[in-house]
């Protein structure tokens, strides 16, 4: 597998003996293992305002990297809120429904009984005691 830098950076080197010297193949080395979130590899060799950079992007990077995993966490934990908030409201939806079908039947059965009602009562008169005159009820409905 080839690595970003390893194939194009050769070892090259500015005079050694100078306090800025930066070996080019440890700095491609370091750059790597940032891309990779590894640890970085041994920095002494490097001037201390290399350094300084290095790690301040490796904290950098770091940080980056923790503030996408609590925004991910943040998002999923909004959306398994919305899943509950969605099953929730199904729930109350079909207790609705069951409910709107039982005031549904005690309607139709209100409307049989003032159906009833009514036809007894155009049946005719009652007799002394109150009740309706089933026998006439009867020869009126064609019963007889």
């Amino acid at each position: 597998m080839r690595t970003l830098f390893s194939q194009s950076v050769k070892r090259t080197c500015i005079e050694p003996e100078r306090p800025d010297y930066v070996d080019a193949t440890l700095l491609a080395v370091a750059l790597q293992a940032l891309q990779a979130g590894t640890a970085l590899p041994d920095l002494e060799s490097f001037p201390p305002i290399v350094v300084k950079a290095l790690t301040a992007l490796a904290d950098s990077l770091q940080k980056h990297n923790e503030t996408l995993l609590i925004q991910a966490v943040e998002q999923s934990q909004q959306a398994s809120n919305a899943m509950a908030a969605t099953a929730h409201i199904t729930a109350e939806v079909k207790t609705a429904r069951i409910q709107a079908q039982h005031m549904s039947d005690a309607v139709t059965e209100l409307n049989q009984s003032v159906t009833q009602i009514s036809d007894t009562a155009r049946a005719g008169p009652l007799n002394i005691k109150g009740a309706p005159d089933y026998g006439r009820v009867a020869v009126m409905n064609g019963l007889v």
